[in-house]
């Protein structure tokens, strides 16, 4: 006989966010998963307790933590968004001989791998390859890919392979006509500084490792704001101020003379550009292939990069 009664389901939404926080235990870093605001987190959390009328977290100074009331829920709350992962990821899968999917960020894709993908077509023809941009964390359990391409440092989780492609190499860069009207000897052109969304500690640490006089400029420089490094660096070929460059995404710009690197001061980055696999699941025939020559084109670009510190 059919279940009659009524089903009593929260709205989502908050209830997504309760997986996230639960699973997490920090308002920050579950902010950071959902590529929204912390007090964004706090709001939904609010909205499902209200709905709930029962306090699922307790706050304090060193973070949030679970009730019991909470805990007995997440017990079965989160396994339930397992299986919908799960089942998503079974429906949209295709075949395994199907595309090989590759997950990375969109100034990376376009820059580096994009250009250099044809070679690898040439090689491998028939082979189909999907690429898919993102600024998270890649998630293999949840986001359908094969291969991920992400900067980081530090350890990656147990269940993924991770290989270092290359290191990033930051400096500044601009049009050669801003560097004539702004930066010659005696100019008193005030500055202009291009800021991407993410990459904003780039310009605080080189400014920290330069030369205080022209630190101290750039500090009185005035600033823009661009979403993504891609549209920095297109800013400051069209004369509009000094992008923090990645030498290794502009090896082709620099070459043709529409970028040229003022100071040439680089400064090596802790961080890396890394290949992502996991361990298990389900795996595309080419992955292997297809890493072996990213790998082997990372190795170009070190040696490219290196002949221009």
């Amino acid at each position: 006989m059919a279940d009659t009664r009524e089903r009593f389901i929260p709205p989502l939404n908050p209830l997504r966010f309760f997986d996230v926080v639960a699973r997490t235990h920090n308002l920050t870093t579950a902010a950071r998963e959902l590529n929204v605001t912390q007090s964004a987190v706090s709001r939904q959390i609010a909205v499902l307790e209200s709905y709930l009328g029962v306090e699922l977290f307790r706050r304090s100074r060193h973070g949030v933590k679970l009730t019991p009331a909470g805990a007995r829920y997440a017990e079965r709350i989160l396994p339930a968004f397992l299986d919908i992962s799960s089942a998503t990821n079974d429906l949209v899968s295709g075949p395994t001989d199907g595309a090989l999917r590759v997950r990375t960020y969109t100034t990376f894709a376009t820059q580096w791998l994009l250009p250099r993908l044809a070679k690898f077509e040439q090689a491998q023809p028939g082979v189909q390859i999907d690429i898919v941009t993102g600024m998270r964390d890649v998630d293999f359990t949840r986001d359908n890919v094969h291969v991920s391409i992400q900067s980081g440092i530090g350890e990656v989780p147990e269940d993924e392979i991770c290989t270092t492609l290359f290191h990033d190499v930051i400096d500044p860069v601009c049009a050669p006509s801003y560097c004539a009207d702004h930066l010659s000897e005696g100019s008193n052109e005030r500055l202009r500084l291009l800021f991407a969304r993410y990459s904003h500690a780039d310009w605080e640490d080189w400014l920290a490792r330069s030369d205080p006089s022209l630190a101290r400029r750039m500090e009185q420089a005035d600033r823009s704001s661009y979403s993504i490094s891609l549209l920095a660096w297109r800013a400051a070929s069209q004369n509009l101020g000094i992008a923090m460059g990645q030498l290794a995404m502009l090896t082709e710009e620099i070459d043709r003379g529409d970028l040229i690197r003022p100071f040439g001061r680089p400064m090596k980055r802790d961080a890396a550009y890394r290949l992502l696999r996991p361990r298990s699941g389900q795996k595309h025939g080419m992955r292997d292939v297809f890493c072996d020559w990213l790998l082997n084109e990372a190795a170009s670009t070190r040696k490219t990069v290196e002949q221009l510190w």
